[in-house]
């Protein structure tokens, strides 16, 4: 039992003719693994029992890490459930991704869709789970609650990002980014907003943390993708940045 996929164990303990429940607990194992049961393997007990499996979690150990999203692709919305969000619109965009926005009354908002450098969405009437369906997921962004946002009169700076990009378990930061020095294309125009953009890749994902001040206005977002996402865009309009793309997007589109 112990070392097998939870799939797995619960067909055995359906199959010996007991009642399986699982537990998801943090381990190092793979996620998905059985790592105990209870009562332990090899103990006697009666038919229609209920065995308790531990598993590795599949879930993100944190609701703001949005790398380890792509890892339970059709369990995301079950995953944010217990966290306090619900679907406020869903749907699937031409490409046939998903374009889910799940809200919370005290975490901000998670969205998901192929343009997780974009504020703006598209909401619509449905609230389907359409991740749990197949529908694939592109990209993923968090618009953070304002409780998580430690900024002071001064406004961003790259510590008020590094510090939510802590928050978000992101490593790898290769590029901070500000309104003064960013790769503005002819077709955005330039606003009075203020900016940090931290931008960084994990593997084969790309992520950033922005945090955007304009008058007496604060937001602050992150997003995370596979780094294969910006290759459907002209990057030489920013630079031939990411960064400069998702800061310029997010801020003056």
């Amino acid at each position: 039992m112990v070392g097998k996929d939870e799939d797995a164990a619960k067909s055995a303990v359906a199959e010996a003719g007991l009642t399986a429940s699982v537990a998801y607990v943090e381990s190092s194992e793979d996620a998905g693994t059985v790592v105990a049961a209870d009562p332990a393997p090899g103990t006697t007990i009666q038919r229609g029992a209920t065995v308790t499996l531990q598993v590795s979690s599949p879930f993100p150990s944190d609701y703001r890490h949005l790398r380890d999203y792509f890892d339970c692709v059709k369990r995301v919305t079950e995953y944010l459930k217990t966290q306090g969000f619900s679907i406020a619109s869903s749907g699937t965009g031409d490409d046939g991704a998903a374009e889910v926005l799940y809200a919370s009354a005290d975490k901000g908002n998670i969205t998901v869709g192929s343009r997780p450098f974009s504020h703006s969405f598209a909401t619509g009437s449905s609230t389907d789970d359409v991740l749990a369906s197949g529908a694939p997921m592109r990209g993923i962004r968090l618009d953070f609650a304002v409780s998580d946002i430690a900024m002071d009169a001064s406004g961003p700076t790259e510590a008020d990002a590094q510090h939510l990009a802590d928050l978000c378990g992101f490593m790898g930061a290769s590029q901070t980014l500000t309104e003064a020095n960013a790769t503005l294309p002819s077709d955005l125009t330039k606003t009075s907003a203020r900016f940090v953009c931290v931008y960084g890749t994990m593997g084969d994902y790309s992520w950033s943390v922005l945090v955007v001040s304009e008058g007496d206005s604060v937001r602050a977002s992150a997003t995370c993708a596979p780094t294969s996402l910006y290759d459907d865009y002209d990057l030489s309009k920013f630079g031939n940045s990411i960064c400069d793309m998702i800061a310029c997007v997010d801020v003056y589109e």
